[in-house]
């Protein structure tokens, strides 16, 4: 079993393969408002009340197939989340 993954533009491709703990959850974390915003996704990220959606499961399940050089780190404070 795998889902097909991909960012907007289609430069970054992945699956995630087989099956195993996961959770599918809405944050309202001051950091993830905060990325979408620095992204400049806020209006088609975060929900009406300002929340994101995130998919947690574990790394081994991921796969790139296209793109993982354009893939990257970034820390919205020197002290990480907040």
């Amino acid at each position: 079993m795998s889902h097909q993954i991909q960012c907007q533009c289609g430069l970054v491709r992945g699956e995630i393969r087989g099956t195993g703990p996961h959770s599918r959850v809405r944050c309202y974390c001051a950091d993830c408002r905060a990325f979408a915003r620095y992204l400049g996704q806020a209006s088609t990220t975060l929900d009406s009340h300002g929340g994101s959606e995130v998919l947690q499961l574990a790394q081994h399940r991921i796969h790139w197939l296209q793109g993982q050089e354009q893939l990257a780190c970034l820390s919205l404070s020197p002290k990480g989340l907040v």
